[in-house]
């Protein structure tokens, strides 16, 4: 077998992995979101797993505003649908700000099917890169594809498919340690730019607290390679400048996103979280029973039935390698070739010690950046696994090994993994446990007899047993978008740029940012990165508040708060409570699944001219008090043209200096002018958007202005780069005959 051949095979399995796309034309998406909604159906034959209601609940609507939203930039900043205003996340590729997504958003405004078409795409490149990458560094051509199609369709990337920040990880690290292999074989100037661009998707697309674990891989990686080169020193020393200038331009370039990710991670109490908030998703290992038990999941988690279902009965979070290669992995340590897999499997150890062990994990937490987020680390054993694989096959197919002994370890390894299983025999599906044991034949059989078909036939059942059963697809028109609650609300609202709040224990109705999918705005949030600001805020009508470092606030807890003064500033138009409220607040006007639909008695004000306001110091912070409707100026406001990022508004020309009330959250990047000349934005009452209005003004214009808006820079660069290094390749290549002229 050819590497082409080898090549042609693995993208044939993937076209097969997702057959519900390609020929069913489904769409990759968790649930059908009928409870989300309240709509009440019945189940339907697709899958659906409200585990991974991020999906539903967090990444379509943000890339539908990204898609469909009313902005006057290039893309999307301002999300005024949520947290009463907030910047439109750009980090995951959820936006423009990525140049492929920005240049996928030319083919499709459907969110679903940008967000399928966005995953497909990164899990094919996946195999592709890691495929190139295994045969730069020399090893055989089944080697490439076995490796390939287990890491781009195995049970990680599979079980996170409705996550694309996870598998975009997988993609991109890939992708550099193809490149940085290429660029130590064989100087070029495509490999440098490569490097930059992949440093640059991986910043912008991964999952940002895992992919600080994959630059130590790839930059561990890079030292190994460059200390074992054999070269001089000075040519060391010259590429590991090369590769280090072409890591920093690829920072630099993301720099727009990243810059804006850093303000809203300082405005945040996410920073400031204990050892707890990290802990809690580490696994419970409480003696030699429960690892020997999580070494058996590793090596097949299948047995209790397909882990992607909600009743699956142990905690999973997604790694496991499968009977095949779990084999190969454990094959790796006896093939004879320490010199070139010791570094692989090292990482690998250290990957499961910090996920098994707390004082190394916290350890990580604590030194080495890993307190952003809580995350098992483990994930970034996955690379080496396959890594270790690839050189078993490479071993069984081209030196050979000691194939009796290669065999009674695969046979003595599949023996330990599989005893703790029969603890739970009652849990057994049997098509798993049949299709496991076949598999586990089929290995050692390679082992005595390594023939390709014969690992190809294993291959294929690993794919469409463990991969292709994971994926979460169903067709477009089973997913709910409306409802006649969201009608009901949007009736009441009408286009007066009006929130909804929940109040008392709605389960799971109108979970918060749907709103962006929904097109009706709210008070409530979801995002691990919400302002301490927000957080302050909410507790003024909510006893309660935020939960979750601020992560969650999805309705407030009690109707106890909502006569007081500072609810009358949230420009709240409608209510959803399951209990009566009180009608001298508040009137009836509908009613659905038990849920009461209300409407405030007095006026939702949205803008405001204020004359009385008070600055206790010097600096931002300005306070109105009373009730908002008591504090309006003596003229009438108007907004003239209004955008998410873009607002001017006619105001009352007044004899003395007053206050722009908006009702929205307050943000450092919002600009204020009046005719050109800036004017100065204030933070009100400590949460919402204010502007000093200077004597005889009688127009403001407001813009919000977040480093992402210089992005467009690296893209430009990058595709005129590109543009050029393919035409440079085609000329090259192109026969050219020389005329001549008499």
């Amino acid at each position: 077998m050819n590497y082409r051949r080898a090549f042609l095979f693995m993208l044939i399995v993937q076209f097969f992995y997702f057959t519900p796309v390609f020929l069913k034309g489904e769409v990759i998406f968790a649930h059908n979101n009928a409870h989300e909604l309240g709509v009440q159906v019945g189940d339907d034959a697709y899958i659906s797993n409200r585990k991974f209601s991020d999906q539903s609940n967090t990444f379509i609507p943000e890339i539908n505003h990204h898609l469909n939203g009313n902005h006057q930039s290039w893309l999307s900043t301002w999300n005024p649908y949520v947290q009463m205003g907030r910047p439109t996340w750009q980090f995951c590729a959820f936006g423009k700000a990525w140049l492929l997504t920005n240049l996928l958003s030319f083919f499709t405004n459907n969110p679903f099917v940008f967000y399928t078409s966005l995953t497909v795409l990164t899990v094919v490149l996946t195999g592709v890169f890691f495929f190139l990458f295994l045969k730069t560094i020399g090893l055989h051509p089944l080697a490439c594809s076995s490796a390939a199609i287990g890491l781009s369709l195995g049970t990680l990337i599979s079980y996170w498919l409705t996550f694309v920040m996870f598998p975009a990880l997988f993609c991109w690290t890939s992708c550099l340690l193809w490149l940085i292999a290429s660029f130590l074989k064989k100087r070029s100037y495509g490999a440098v730019v490569g490097i930059s661009f992949a440093t640059y998707s991986l910043l912008l697309t991964g999952y940002p607290q895992d992919v600080i674990l994959h630059l130590y891989l790839v930059g561990g990686y890079t030292l190994f390679r460059l200390l074992g080169s054999g070269g001089s020193i000075k040519r060391r020393i010259r590429d590991g400048l090369a590769l280090g200038i072409s890591f920093l331009i690829g920072a630099i370039t993301a720099f727009p996103v990243l810059a804006d990710m850093v303000v809203l991670a300082l405005r945040s109490a996410r920073l400031d979280a204990g050892d707890g908030f990290f802990l809690s998703i580490l696994p419970r290992i409480e003696g030699v029973k429960d690892l020997w038990f999580y070494g058996s999941l590793i090596f097949d988690a299948f047995w209790a039935g397909n882990p992607i279902r909600p009743e699956y009965p142990f905690p999973f979070e997604g790694f496991s390698l499968n009977p095949l290669y779990f084999g190969l992995f454990v094959l790796s340590f006896a093939g004879g070739r320490w010199r070139r897999v010791w570094a692989w499997q090292l990482f690998f150890a250290l990957c499961v010690m910090t996920t098994l062990w707390l004082p190394a994990y916290l350890f990580a937490v604590r030194y080495l950046g890993f307190h952003f987020s809580s995350s098992q680390l483990i994930g970034g054993g996955l690379i080496p696994a396959f890594v270790l694989g690839a050189y078993s096959v490479d071993t069984l197919l081209r030196t050979g090994m000691n194939r009796k002994f290669a065999a009674f370890l695969l046979m003595a390894s599949f023996i330990m993994a599989v005893l703790p299983w029969f603890h739970y025999h009652e849990l057994w599906h049997t098509e798993f446990v049949a299709a496991s044991f076949l598999l586990m034949i089929g290995s050692v059989l390679f082992c005595l007899v390594p023939r390709p078909i014969l690992l190809q036939c294993l291959i294929v059942v690993t794919v469409f047993v463990y991969g292709h059963k994971m994926v979460l697809a169903r067709p477009l028109y089973s997913i709910e978008v409306s409802s006649r609650i969201v009608k009901e609300i949007k009736a009441v609202l009408g286009d007066r740029g009006a929130r909804f709040a929940k109040v008392g224990n709605i389960s799971g109705i109108l979970p918060p940012n749907q709103e962006a999918l929904l097109k009706i705005r709210s008070i409530h949030s979801y995002d691990g990165l919400s302002p301490v600001n927000y957080q302050r805020s909410v507790l003024a009508f909510s006893d309660v508040g935020s939960v979750g470092l601020g992560k969650y606030f999805c309705s407030i807890d009690t109707d106890s708060k909502l006569g007081q003064e500072a609810f009358s500033y949230a420009g709240v138009g409608a209510l959803l409570s399951p209990r009566k409220l009180d009608a001298r607040l508040f009137k009836k006007t509908g009613e659905t699944n038990g849920i009461g639909l209300y409407e405030p008695l007095h006026p939702v004000i949205l803008r405001a001219q204020i004359t009385g306001f008070e600055r206790p110091q010097a600096g931002k912070d300005v306070v109105v008090r009373g009730f908002l409707h008591e504090n309006r100026g003596p003229g009438r406001i108007e907004t003239t043209v209004l955008y998410d990022d873009y607002q001017e508004i006619k105001v009352a020309s007044c004899s003395q200096e007053t206050l722009l009330f908006l009702s929205r959250q307050y943000h450092p990047k919002w600009r204020a002018f009046s005719r050109g000349a800036p004017l100065e934005t204030v933070i009100i009452n400590d949460f919402y958007q204010g502007v000093i209005i200077p004597p005889d003004t009688n127009e403001v214009s407001l813009e919000f202005r977040p480093f992402v808006l210089w992005s467009w820079i690296p893209q430009v660069m990058y595709l005129g780069i590109g543009l050029l290094l393919l035409l440079g390749r085609w000329m090259r290549a192109k026969p050219w005959k020389t005329v001549r002229v008499q």
